[in-house]
Parts: C-alpha cells; structure tokens; sequence
C-alpha cells in the first residue's frame, strides 16, 4: 500500500525464503525465513522499517554464506548478493567498506586470511555484476572485532559474518 507501506505476500510452505525490501534513498532489509513453523493459511504481522541512507551505516550481512573453512561463497547467497548489487547501482554516489569476520577458532592469521578472503570474495562477485571496482573495499578482521561470545557455538555463528559500510566517494 502506497500510503501506509503495509504488504501482503504469499509464501511457499516449508521451504527459506529471503525477503527483500528495498527503497532508493534507504537502505535496504533483508531476512532469511525459515516457513518450515509457519502454518498453512497463517498471517504473521512482521513490521519493517527502512533507515534513509546515510554515510557511515553498516550493515550485517545475514544471507551471505560460504561453504566450510573457505572462501567460496554458496549458492544460498544469491538473493542478497543480488539485491547489493541493485542497491550499488541504485546509489553511483556511495561506496562500500566489505569488511569480514571470523570466530576465535584457529590462529590469528589464518582467521586474519580467511575474512579478508571472504570479503574479497563478495567484492569479486560484485565486480562481476557491474559495479566499478573503485566504489568497493575489502579488508578481513578476522576474530578481532566480535559481536557475540565465542564460547557457545551460536555466538561464533554470529561472529563469523560480513558487514558492508557506506562510505563516500571522494
């Protein structure tokens, strides 16, 4: 609805989806959904709110993935790195930081490695899409910046992640 931004959408039964909300000037949502607890014929009331674009916002990016201790990023990525792309060629004006991340698992360099691998990896996939090389940096944090406890293996789940932030181009 053009006058409340409210959305219906029907989905598939039991399978993922990612949900995409994008908007020029914003930056966009995404969200993987796991339907496989959602009912048949059930509605859900799933508020999104879209923050206008500004240099300096980041960003996690839940839905990129890659296969176990490498670099290669997996099919299951497809939807978000698309939408990046949309949303580069959407804004000629912003450029973006890749930055990756890993656990604590393993040594410092190789983590150190292994993100910066990862980052580069996505920023090649977006090259590869039309986005000028000159508008994207990579660079690999490895385990030094967490968000989350790398004790339990759902907080390095999250540490082990990419972010973009926007930056200006000069």
């Amino acid at each position: 609805d053009q006058q409340n931004g409210e959305y219906l959408v029907g989905l598939p039964v039991k399978e993922d989806v990612v949900f995409i909300v994008h908007q020029p000037g914003y930056l966009y949502y995404s969200q993987r959904i796991g339907l496989d607890s959602i009912h048949k014929e059930s509605q859900v009331n799933w508020p999104i709110f879209l923050k206008p674009l500004k240099v300096g916002d980041s960003k996690i990016l839940e839905n990129i993935f890659f296969s176990f201790d490498s670099a290669d990023i997996t099919d299951d990525s497809e939807a978000e790195i698309n939408e990046l792309s949309r949303f580069m060629d959407a804004h000629p004006d912003i450029g973006i930081d890749i930055s990756g991340h890993t656990d604590n698992l393993g040594s410092e360099e190789y983590n150190a490695n292994l993100s910066l691998n990862r980052a580069n990896a996505l920023r090649d996939r977006l090259i590869s899409l039309g986005t000028p090389a000159h508008r994207i940096h990579a660079e690999g944090f490895g385990a030094k910046n967490p968000i989350a406890d790398n004790t339990s293996e759902s907080g390095r789940a999250k540490n082990r992640r990419i972010e973009i932030k926007v930056v200006k181009l000069h």
